[in-house]
């Protein structure tokens, strides 16, 4: 049995409007975008105001370091 070697990823830059369109959709809406931004938004909720942010801002710092490892 020889190696796996996995296909190439498909070009972005040959992609259609829609594709493309649906890659950034699809990125922006991943996971890990929405916890971060949804731990923001409760702290910032938390405390009525933008300092409450801070408060959650550790944990997305620490997914956002996880994610790109």
């Amino acid at each position: 049995m020889g190696t796996f070697t996995p296909p190439a990823p498909p070009a972005f830059r040959g992609s259609s409007r829609t594709g493309k369109a649906a890659r950034v959709v699809t990125d922006v809406l991943a996971p890990a975008n929405l916890v971060i931004a949804l731990l923001l938004l409760v702290g910032r909720h938390s405390t009525r105001s933008w300092t409450g942010s801070a408060g959650g801002c550790s944990a997305p710092c620490s997914a956002a370091s996880s994610r790109s490892a």
